[in-house]
């Protein structure tokens, strides 16, 4: 079925025409709509072909590695022997599943150094550091909370400055970098590039809110390594 305004003069109304064909080529539609509505001498049609604009981001590469921990394994040295057996890789007990199972990050890189967050997943939020609402298509956070990230990027190589971006910095207090893993985390101002005092080839970044609650929907990290 396909809508379309109709004038018969002097008044103009829309009619849902049946249209005898699968949904193909657009300007194959508008061809039989004309077709269709050309019997009546007195309709002239009005068609309005809609386009959208798609854009295309494309994300960080972030590749982790697992542990096998207590997981019964068959064929392995640790974890496939059958009975009790605590000489398993986590060092308990082997169960059937994936008890004791541990995921590390191995390296995180973004496309042109860019890394953006949007706050849609929570694969880069380091829960153990986020007292926020990272989640749903944004950060929230009340005055006192902070929300720290996982690696944003992780290599062979060190970072020697970055550029931390916010959406919004509306009740901000606490805009922070970390080259290092978060050994050494360091002030910067939004959108300024920032040279690192302690360098290093894991970087993160940490928020936090005061004197009321802060929203932020888009975080963005430019990064230089050497």
């Amino acid at each position: 079925m396909t809508g379309v305004q109709t004038c018969a003069l002097p008044i103009c109304f829309p009619v849902t025409i049946p249209l005898p064909f699968p949904s193909h080529d657009t300007e194959e539609k508008i061809t039989n709509v004309s077709n269709v509505i050309s019997s009546e001498p007195t309709v002239q049609p009005i068609v309005k072909v809609k386009y959208e604009t798609l854009i295309i981001e494309e994300g960080s590469i972030q590749v982790t590695q697992e542990v096998i921990g207590n997981s019964w394994i068959v064929g392995s040295a640790t974890n496939g022997l059958v009975g009790t057996n605590t000489g398993t890789q986590g060092g308990g007990q082997q169960v059937v599943g994936g008890s004791g199972r541990t995921a590390t990050i191995v390296s995180v890189e973004s496309p042109n150094n860019l890394f953006v967050e949007r706050f849609i997943f929570t694969n880069f939020n380091d829960t153990g550091n986020t007292s926020g609402d990272w989640g749903s298509g944004s950060l929230v956070m009340g005055s006192g909370e902070t929300a720290t990230s996982l690696s944003v990027y992780k290599g062979s190589v060190s970072v020697v400055n970055a550029t931390l971006t916010l959406d919004n910095t509306t009740n901000v207090g606490v805009l922070q970098l970390s080259a290092n893993g978060g050994s050494n985390w360091e002030n910067v101002t939004n959108a300024t590039n920032h040279s690192f005092t302690y360098i290093g080839s894991d970087l993160r970044f940490r928020l936090g809110a005061s004197g009321g609650t802060a929203t932020i929907v888009s975080t963005k990290v430019q990064y230089n390594v050497i």
